[in-house]
């Protein structure tokens, strides 16, 4: 749920960016595209992925936050990811 700057400064191998505003708009769509793999919804910190996984499981898919977002990941699991 990170927009296109935010992927240009850092990302996770395989992940799929989709910006927030693409979900609220079209959230059903979105669900649609996605399929049934299990999801992992990420952010900067957290509350835009929130906000996604509300409205893709109401669209019919479920998912996870990642919790603390893309920032948690970079101090906890990969520091070699930028933080930002």
């Amino acid at each position: 749920m990170r927009e296109p700057w935010e992927a240009d400064i850092a990302e996770l191998p395989g992940s799929l960016l989709v910006p927030l505003d693409v979900v609220v708009r079209d959230a059903p769509g979105v669900a649609e595209r996605l399929g049934d793999d299990p999801l992992v919804i990420i952010c900067h910190h957290g509350p835009r992925a929130e906000t996604a996984r509300r409205l893709l499981e109401a669209a019919g898919a479920p998912g996870t936050v990642l919790e603390g977002g893309l920032d948690a990941w970079s101090r906890e699991v990969d520091p070699s990811l930028p933080r930002y």
